[in-house]
């Protein structure tokens, strides 16, 4: 189920299961829980075209995190 939470500013977070996304004009944050229980949590901007570029992806866990290709 999909709830909407409007934070005034032009900025609200929408929360779905385990996943909550917050927008403001410029950027997006999502932040969802793995299934090992780890946080992670990905900032994003907006470009002119509408798209979202990658900007810092956060991973908080109790245990060092490795990332392979």
């Amino acid at each position: 189920m999909r709830r909407y939470e409007d934070l005034g500013n032009s900025r609200f977070i929408i929360h779905k299961g385990q996943t909550d996304i917050l927008y403001d004009s410029r950027h997006r944050i999502i932040k969802t829980r793995a299934s090992d229980g780890a946080v992670l949590e990905l900032l994003q901007e907006r470009r002119p075209d509408g798209s979202y570029a990658n900007l810092f992806l956060r991973v908080n866990r109790n245990e060092p995190v490795i990332f392979e290709r």
